[in-house]
């Protein structure tokens, strides 16, 4: 059996999100990679919007997609609880 390839991670900021835990973000090299939530990101419901930094393990078949493994720094910590569910990547709804 052959070992699954991995791919390789990178840091980036969030410049869009869309519904179902999909984001677009811009890494520090200046590409741009559509990237998903995974692991325990999805499973314990993390907000992640634009203008956060997170890291993002790259597919090593297409550098274009990718997933958000973790977040780094959010400037929204602090967020309202009564906002509109659109506001955030993944609240439900």
């Amino acid at each position: 059996m052959s070992k699954k390839e991995e791919g390789f991670q990178a840091d980036g900021v969030v410049t869009q999100s869309f519904r179902g835990g999909f984001l677009v973000t811009l890494n520090d090299t200046g590409h741009v990679v559509t990237a998903h939530l995974a692991g325990k990101l999805r499973q314990n419901f993390i907000r992640v919007v634009e203008g956060d930094k997170v890291t993002v393990e790259l597919s090593p078949y297409d550098i274009e997609k990718g997933k958000v493994k973790t977040l780094l720094d959010s400037p929204h910590k602090e967020f309202s609880l009564n906002a509109p569910i659109g506001a955030y990547v993944y609240g439900g709804g």
